[in-house]
């Protein structure tokens, strides 16, 4: 089966079942399709054609006036069904694979748009599909909230919407009731949450809850508390993070707080993550307690700035934010700034950049105010970013644009995975 996309052009047909066959002649149409955010590169295409996630696909693309098509592989990173509310184009967005093939496509396509894509603006635009190929699409449809620095733009005008950077959906607190727990962070507009593992044996559990719901995504990784536990290594950490919808290496780091005595299995373990994180390109998210000193010389000894991610709770000074941030990584704050003695942590709320800031609820734990001591759920993310809003003395929407459009970025999930 051939699937086409095509910009005010004529297709061409391929003999291979199962290839996408993208000719893209308008440089608008290419632009509205790219998506720069995913690691490596990827783009949407417009189709009625039934996918899974995680599905690899082969794609040949022909753009503009290049007789040369290229061709590169990929896997779906999430899907549009036919039917879903909004101006909405159904298909799928592809991902393409890490290696000489995908930065090939990417290199080109990016040359191609040059300053049409550094300006990030909304191209006007309607896409011709030869009948009974890929499914007709305008500009709204694919431009869409997944191009970068549009998602901001379209979030703002819009109901405020907010993202859960860091919950445990698979603990037994939330588990047993998750029909709710889902239901409920719908209700309070929250679009996404980042399902995280605390160890292997339970990461089956995890990897679950990202298949079974578009909105949720996954990590894989060994808490620093977690004793007696299979240790990973780094080819197991970097087999588990090609697993679909698996965007981060963590929970990993170090906490000198609840465990004490010799270490060193904890500061193996955390090199060993970061190591995966930098071969397999996906983000870290980092817990630090009572251990600040050494998470950041680990960081840097490992070169954790080459792979990124964020400082989840934060609860440090502001000396240790700015060191994570001169490493290229984004804080997090948790209901703990909603605590009325939590003096310090506001003030570092007041200062971290918008722009490298998230907001999570590290549920079933650390309820914020008015939930204080009651079990923790993504819903409750709304009252961490009010709370930073009013430190800030700005708008809630503008909290949650960006923090939003920040999870988008760094862990490489489209906006519209819904």
């Amino acid at each position: 089966m051939t699937d086409r996309f095509n910009g005010n052009t004529n297709p061409s047909t391929v003999s291979r079942p199962g290839v996408l066959s993208l000719n893209i002649r308008e440089k608008a149409a290419l632009y509205a399709a790219y998506m720069p955010f995913l690691k490596g590169g990827g783009i949407f295409i417009p189709t009625n054609r039934q996918y899974q996630l995680g599905e690899e696909v082969f794609m040949l693309l022909s753009l503009m006036d290049d007789p040369q098509r290229i061709a590169v592989q990929g896997k779906v990173v999430w899907l549009t069904p036919e039917g879903v509310q909004g101006n909405r184009t159904q298909g799928i967005g592809v991902q393409f694979t890490n290696d000489e093939t995908g930065a090939s496509a990417r290199a080109q396509i990016e040359k191609i748009l040059g300053e049409m894509l550094a300006s990030n603006r909304p191209t006007p635009l309607t896409c011709r599909v030869e009948p009974g190929a890929a499914a007709p699409v305008n500009a709204a449809g694919l431009r869409g909230a997944h191009r970068r620095g549009v998602g901001r733009s379209e979030l703002r005008k819009a109901k405020p919407v907010f993202v859960d950077s860091h919950c445990h959906l698979n603990f037994p607190e939330l588990s047993g009731d998750l029909p709710a727990v889902l239901e409920a962070m719908a209700a309070s507009r929250v679009t996404h949450a980042l399902c995280i593992s605390v160890n292997l044996p339970e990461l089956p559990a995890v990897l679950q809850l990202a298949a079974d719901h578009a909105n949720l995504f996954a990590t894989v990784g060994v808490h620093p508390d977690v004793e007696d536990t299979p240790e990973p290594s780094v080819a197991e950490l970097v087999a588990f993070a090609a697993r679909p919808k698996v965007v981060a290496i963590g929970e990993t780091g170090l906490d000198y707080y609840r465990l004490t005595g010799d270490l060193s299995w904890q500061r193996a373990r955390f090199r060993a993550h970061i190591r995966a994180a930098r071969e397999c390109r996906r983000p870290l998210v980092i817990h630090t307690r009572a251990a600040a000193a050494d998470t950041l010389a680990i960081m840097r000894e490992e070169r954790a700035a080459e792979a990124g991610g964020v400082m989840h709770c934060f609860t440090e000074t502001w000396e240790v934010a700015a060191a994570a941030l001169d490493l290229g990584f984004h804080i997090s704050f948790s209901g703990i700034v909603t605590f009325k003695n939590a003096t310090a942590l506001k003030e570092v709320a007041r200062r971290v950049p918008l722009d490298r800031m998230l907001i999570e609820t590290d549920a079933p734990y650390l309820a914020p105010v008015p939930f204080r001591g009651k079990t923790n759920q993504p819903a409750y993310v709304r009252y961490v970013g009010e709370e930073v809003a009013r430190l800030r003395e700005i708008g809630v929407d503008e909290v949650a644009a960006a923090t939003s459009e920040n999870f988008f970025r760094l862990f490489g999930v489209p906006p519209r995975a819904q």
